[in-house]
């Protein structure tokens, strides 16, 4: 498998300052190495993800030895984590409270990610970049903007690795327990589109029709963003490759198919109408390991492999994955595994350097992915990383922190997965609005901005649910469209198509 190899070229940095409620940016004097070879400080990072591990801190004390070993013996971490549903509850408050953290998982999709913008949670990125490691940041990082909220501002929620840019828009994962029970695991693996899944709900539908639960679980977003690639959200404006335009989402094409298909799946049974189950865990705790047949996610490369490490031991099921996509270069896919510098750390220049070191240093993404060898995995003769059980360690932090070129590989995964990963980024379609940034403030003299975005807002509160699951009625559609036209969203989208225009032909 090819190895990324790092070489370091040490440079001065130079003193930077960055206006973020506060201006903040790397410390005069010795270059950055120098400097946190001098420095004490944990960095304390926040993140979802499974309980906490038996074995967390004896993985700490390791990163931190390794970390001494570099040649900063000062610099230690702390890993601080909540489940996912404490995360949905809590982040939102522990972030913008500026609690003691220094670096936050921080997903474009989370209802917290504007909101902590704005409270000024975040600090940029960009004057943390060490030099040495700009081109292990993916080439894209300069178009990363945030829709709806402080528009003239750029931020780098993540500093990504190697060419990790490209995504799946949609995948099907499957319960392997229940295709295997039915007999229809290979046929599933053939699935070209979600309506070739229609069948196999049908089959399933009739096999537990008396159990009562969920057939289908919907992840909303990832739907969206498989009838219209891109899109931010329900009833914003959403870019249309067909068109080479902007329109807002509700009344774009996509929108009646989506609302369509839901309906149907719904009035067959197929969606959940519980409202209070968000998530696909609670759906497993509530109703059982065989309370679903599909979900649907994005993708990439080894990910069936990927899921497959904690989901017997989580959940009781093994995943199958299909892919129902060619890879793309999205932006939401890039900003939904970001983490956030938070703008109240005591020292963001280290919390900044120890990210970048967990990120590109293949001992250290190892040791916070998979453990210590020889006492939490084992690496077999081809390399592949196996899991010494019971296990007392795996942070599941691949997909948030791990670069996988670094990355040991899993039972699965193919010996050529960084080829892969290379081929998949190589191929993946960008959009002719790649890289388009939501225009500045003075672009939208005359428009009521803030209208537009309370009404929206609003309406993804009251409505976005019972799209979600299908029983969504055509007067509540109508009540959504005409509060968007009361809104001027026709004045949205045309400051959007000028602006974009203008874009095009200065490029």
């Amino acid at each position: 498998m090819k190895k990324a190899v790092m070489i370091i070229t040490i440079i001065m940095v130079t003193t930077s300052f960055v206006s973020c409620r506060r201006q903040q940016g790397f410390g005069a004097g010795a270059d950055i190495f120098e400097r946190m070879a001098n420095t004490t400080y944990e960095v304390k990072l926040l993140f979802p993800g499974m309980d906490p591990q038996p074995d967390r801190d004896m993985v700490v004390q390791a990163i931190n030895d390794k970390l001494t070993e570099m040649g900063y013996p000062g610099l230690t971490i702390r890993l601080d984590s909540m489940d996912w549903a404490s995360w949905s509850g809590r982040s939102t408050a522990i972030i913008l409270s500026g609690g003691d953290y220094d670096l936050a998982y921080a997903p474009d999709w989370a209802p917290f990610y504007n909101d902590a913008l704005m409270g000024g949670a975040w600090l940029p990125w960009e004057s943390y970049i060490i030099p040495e490691y700009a081109e292990w940041i993916e080439p894209w990082r300069e178009y990363l903007y945030v829709w709806g909220a402080n528009h003239r501002q750029k931020h780098i929620y993540r500093v990504p690795t190697i060419k990790e840019y490209a995504t799946y828009p949609l995948e099907v994962r499957w319960n392997k327990n229940v295709t295997d029970r039915l007999g229809i695991t290979e046929a599933m693996r053939a699935v070209t589109s979600v309506y070739d899944l229609e069948p196999f709900l049908e089959l399933y539908k009739n096999e537990y029709e008396n159990r009562g639960m969920a057939v289908i679980a919907v992840d909303s977003g990832d739907l969206i963003n498989y009838f219209a690639l891109g899109a931010p959200g329900i009833f914003q404006p959403v870019y249309t490759a067909d068109t080479d335009s902007y329109v807002n989402a509700a009344f774009s094409p996509w929108f009646d198919e989506y609302v369509n298909l839901l309906r149907d799946w719904y009035a067959k049974g197929y969606i959940p109408d519980y409202q209070q189950l968000e998530l696909l865990d609670d759906l497993i705790l509530k109703f059982g390991t065989e309370s679903f047949l599909v979900y649907f996610n994005r993708g990439k490369p080894g990910g069936e492999a990927e899921l497959n490490q904690v989901a017997m031991q989580q959940y009781g099921f093994e995943w199958g994955v299909t892919v129902l996509t060619p890879p793309y270069i999205d932006l939401n896919a890039l900003l939904a595994v970001s983490w956030g510098l938070n703008s109240r750390s005591r020292n963001p220049e280290a919390a900044a350097f120890v990210y970048q070191l967990l990120s590109t240093s293949k001992e250290l993404t190892n040791l916070i992915n998979f453990g210590i060898e020889g006492v939490h995995y084992n690496l077999d003769d081809n390399g592949v990383a196996i899991r010494v059980e019971p296990s007392r360690y795996f942070s599941n932090l691949l997909w948030m922190l791990g670069n996988r070129f670094l990355c040991h590989r899993l039972p699965g995964e193919p010996e050529n997965l960084s080829e892969l990963y290379m081929d998949f980024n190589n191929r993946a379609i960008r959009f002719p609005n790649f890289g388009f940034p939501y225009p500045g403030d003075d672009a939208w003299d005359g428009v009521n901005v803030d209208m537009f975005w309370g009404t929206a807002a609003a309406l993804n509160t009251q409505y976005q649910r019972s799209i979600m699951i299908g029983n969504i009625s055509d007067a509540e559609i109508a009540d959504i469209r005409l509060k968007l036209t009361q809104s001027n969203f026709q004045g949205i989208d045309e400051v959007m198509n000028r602006e974009y225009r203008t874009w095009q032909a200065d490029r």
